[in-house]
């Protein structure tokens, strides 16, 4: 039941106050609805953000679904990122290309058998981290034109690359390392200042 709070509260939430002023309530209406295929945070996954008055810092809420022959149960999750726009070049008018982009994510993943602090059946801090909540970092670019835009992000979480440290024998850095693949729709107009 909670994962249908939480889907309320991301989707439908920003497509009513959508249709009000966008002075009047600009505060409320995202800048942009995102839709993100697999890049650990779900096989799919959508939500809005907001971007900052520099246009260089993106501000992401995401709602992840796996379905059950994907990952064993059906695995609902939500994600906060924020996203640095670290070069920007603005081709034409209508086009936009970001080189070059990186950020960090938190993820949390709602059910029974995670655990945010206590384990259960087991001794404190038997594992190094929890199994609910996901820390990682990023690096991508993307590419905008009109009002649509792609985009690719490659990701590690922080436990990931914690193990790759500590073994660098048995891991490969690709084994860490996921691929997200997402579309981007501008729902309201931000000034860019290059």
């Amino acid at each position: 039941m909670k994962h249908w709070i939480v889907t309320y509260c991301i989707f439908i939430i920003p497509l009513l106050t959508f249709g009000q002023s966008v002075k009047k309530n600009s505060w409320v209406v995202s800048h942009h609805a995102k839709l993100q295929f697999v890049g650990s945070i779900g096989f799919l996954s959508g939500g809005f953000g907001y971007e900052s008055a520099s246009n260089r810092l993106q501000y992401d809420f995401f709602y992840g679904y796996v379905p059950e022959k994907f990952g064993g149960v059906a695995i609902h999750s939500v994600t906060g990122k924020l996203t640095w726009i670290i070069i920007s070049e603005q081709l034409k008018k209508e086009l936009r290309i970001d080189p070059l982009t990186t950020g960090f994510l938190v993820n949390y993943t709602f059910g029974k058998q995670y655990f945010l602090f206590k384990t259960p059946n087991y001794p404190s801090f038997y594992y190094g981290f929890p199994t609910a909540a996901h820390f990682g970092i990023l690096i991508g670019s993307s590419i905008k034109k009109n009002k649509l835009g792609l985009y690719y992000e490659l990701r590690t979480h922080v436990k990931d690359l914690a193990s790759y440290v500590t073994n660098t024998r048995t891991l490969d850095f690709v084994d860490i390392l996921n691929i997200a693949i997402g579309a981007r729709i501008e729902l309201r107009k931000t000034k860019r200042n290059n």
